[in-house]
């Protein structure tokens, strides 16, 4: 298990902040990691969903 860190939050842009967590949710993917996800805020679900192309 590897802590990777907080996603960049950008304070005056939500959508850019969702993108943001589905590229870094996607880079894991990359890599065959299954990324464990917490305390994300309203929203923050959907941009984590994302990231995994079904």
């Amino acid at each position: 298990m590897v802590d990777c860190g907080d996603v960049v939050k950008q304070k005056d842009g939500r959508g850019q902040t969702a993108e943001n967590i589905t590229a870094a949710i996607r880079s894991l993917l990359s890599r065959g990691a299954v990324p464990v996800v917490l305390g994300t805020d309203e929203g923050g679900a959907i941009a984590v969903m994302r990231a995994y192309d079904i």
